[in-house]
């Protein structure tokens, strides 16, 4: 009888055990500088180890490819083979990834790419690929870094806060892209705006940060490094829809490029 028991117990204990999902967004460019090296991405990226889903920005198809076999994912989409106007968005995916679909929200410079993965039989993710308009009032020294004043700074930080800009619009048109509400979706991707602007603000309403508050205000949570300014400011995000649950979050402080990969995993 106590056999039976166990052998009971130990039944429905394995089949309550939820599933995971790894997601990692990267933008593995490095503006008008070399990209990271095949060996520099496989620092960041473990062969071994890769995460089921990988979210990419800046990574045109020849680069794409080449990740994609040396990760030896079996599924992709890239925004190349859907438009020629964005060519540098990609997911790569451990799981079946179907009805690839691209937004364009300005000629080559920003826009979002979209597949629905299979998790299991009964489940799906729509997984999404954003890359927000970048801030052009920007200045770079000779090293690529990024050097504003601090009235430049205060402009552009009252600029994304408070005003309707680019990036304001360009998350309007992303959530009404996504689709319904109750469908499960997770967007990673470079925002190119900081966690308190009207944009960001915007997306919170439908979607969650995978990030918790603590980690993403009172942490180490930049994920620009390229920038000379006392604080990294943190302008790669995942969000996700209400209906899933986050195990964990994390930015990856290492990075041959100028952004830190986030990563979070989610439990269905």
């Amino acid at each position: 009888m106590k056999h039976i028991i166990f052998l009971f117990y130990f039944f429905i204990s394995s089949t309550c055990i939820a599933s995971e999902l790894s997601v990692v967004t990267w933008n593995a460019g490095d503006s008008n500088y070399p990209p990271p090296s095949y060996n520099e991405i496989l620092k960041i990226i473990d062969k071994n180890n890769p995460p089921d889903v990988l979210i990419l920005q800046e990574t045109f198809f020849e680069r794409f490819i080449k990740i994609k076999e040396l990760l030896n994912y079996e599924y992709s989409i890239h925004s190349s083979k859907l438009s020629d106007q964005i060519e540098n968005l990609g997911i790569l995916s451990k799981k079946k990834i179907s009805s690839p679909d691209l937004i364009i929200f300005k000629n080559k410079d920003s826009g979002a790419l979209k597949g629905t993965i299979t998790v299991n039989q009964e489940s799906e993710i729509q997984m999404v690929c954003v890359h927000l308009e970048y801030i052009k009032a920007k200045t770079r020294d000779n090293k690529g870094y990024v050097d504003l004043s601090f009235t430049e700074s205060i402009k552009i930080l009252k600029q994304e806060i408070f005003n309707n800009n680019k990036r304001n619009r360009e998350a309007k048109k992303l959530i009404e892209w996504c689709g319904k509400k109750t469908e499960k979706t997770v967007i990673g991707g470079d925002f190119n705006t900081i966690s308190i602007s009207s944009g960001i603000r915007k997306i919170k309403k439908h979607y969650k940060d995978s990030m918790p508050f603590y980690k993403s205000f009172f942490s180490m949570s930049g994920t620009y490094k390229k920038i000379r300014f006392p604080v990294e400011p943190r302008i790669d995000f995942i969000f996700h829809s209400k209906d899933l649950k986050v195990k964990s979050s994390e930015i990856i402080k290492k990075t041959p490029g100028d952004h830190y990969p986030v990563k979070a995993v989610f439990l269905f």
